[in-house]
């Protein structure tokens, strides 16, 4: 992730605040649920490189890195992106 004028991360904070305000739960795909993500999306991002979740999601290595060793879950309106990067699909339930 790159900064520039040197907002860094209360930059990234704001961002982050404009996008949960904006996030529908209406518009999150029905099948993507908490279970879907533990028990499908979180073991198929173990064999997916940590860069490419980091970027997948603009998040920072450390966070992507967490996120693949399952110790920290993004918010749902970004599972669609991991749901993707592992395979996992409706139809792959």
């Amino acid at each position: 992730m790159i900064w520039v004028n040197g907002g860094g991360r209360s930059d990234t904070q704001r961002r982050q605040r404009a996008a949960l305000k904006e996030w529908r739960t209406s518009e999150h795909p029905s099948w993507l649920t908490e279970e879907v993500y533990h028990n499908q999306i979180e073991p198929a991002l173990r064999s997916i490189a940590v860069s490419a979740i980091a970027s997948a999601l603009s998040v920072s290595l450390p966070y992507a890195t967490q996120i693949r060793a399952g110790r920290r879950r993004p918010h749902p309106r970004h599972w669609l992106a991991p749901a993707r990067l592992g395979g996992v699909s409706k139809n792959a339930s």
